[in-house]
């Protein structure tokens, strides 16, 4: 008991397990890279999360470390040998393996990282949301998203939810847009599903909101020149005007 408590019990004791296996890494590089695995399996809140490999790899954290796949499959296996990590679940899922080394890990996130990890477990909560209940972002949160445009690694699923909800506000549809075509995310049959929304008022905002997309959907606002709405007739005649100037003069 006296040799435990000189050790500084269970918190202490792990700690420095947790230092020696980072230190048994060959390099400098696979060190820092094994911290960002451990980050990256934290909420904002300071609470240990489960998460699975693809999600591991995807971590905004995770990627400025520039791990391939085997990479980052070779570390997970490492630290799971060693103790540091666990499976959970029927999902393969990962999580910090005690409670106790909570703190140990949570000293090296900056406040930096812990915006990142703001951000991600924010889209991780309104992905599950959209998928059961089909909800999507509010403008301030399509506004945060924004903000780390460029940091973001964003699968397909959420892609798609982002730009629904960038056509749906009408913020940022150009960027979200470009971002979502450029990992496949057909936009344009989810603008037009907006165009021939049975609400007159979601066609109203689809309308307005295609103009950020440019004179590719101008065809497509011709046929609600004759809408029976007198408000989707006047935003379909503003955005032709937008799309196609020199044809309406």
């Amino acid at each position: 008991m006296a040799r435990y408590e000189q050790l500084g019990g269970t918190q202490q004791i792990l700690a420095g397990y947790l230092d020696r296996v980072l230190a048994e890494l060959p390099t400098e590089t696979k060190q820092a890279a094994a911290q960002m695995i451990l980050k990256s399996m934290f909420t904002a809140e300071r609470t240990k999360a489960a998460v699975n490999g693809q999600e591991i790899g995807r971590s905004e954290l995770v990627q400025t470390a520039n791990l391939t796949e085997p990479e980052l499959d070779r570390l997970l296996a490492y630290l799971r040998d060693r103790r540091v990590v666990r499976k959970c679940g029927d999902e393969e899922r990962y999580e910090l393996a005690h409670a106790v080394m909570v703190n140990k890990v949570w000293a090296w996130v900056s406040e930096a990282e812990l915006r990142l990890l703001d951000v991600r477990n924010m889209l991780r909560r309104e992905m599950s949301n959209y998928q059961k209940f089909g909800h999507l972002l509010t403008t301030e949160k399509l506004a945060l998203l924004t903000n780390h445009l460029t940091i973001l690694t964003l699968d397909h699923a959420e892609l798609e939810m982002v730009f629904r909800s960038a056509l749906g506000t009408g913020q940022n549809t150009a960027a979200w847009s470009s971002r979502a075509q450029a990992l496949g995310v057909d936009v344009t049959v989810i603008a037009r599903e907006g165009l021939n929304h049975a609400n007159y008022r979601s066609r109203v905002a689809a309308v307005t909101n295609t103009i950020q997309l440019g004179e590719q959907f101008a065809h497509d606002l011709i046929p609600l020149l004759a809408d029976e709405y007198p408000q989707v007739r006047v935003a379909a005649i503003h955005a032709l005007e937008q799309m196609w100037p020199e044809h309406l003069r």
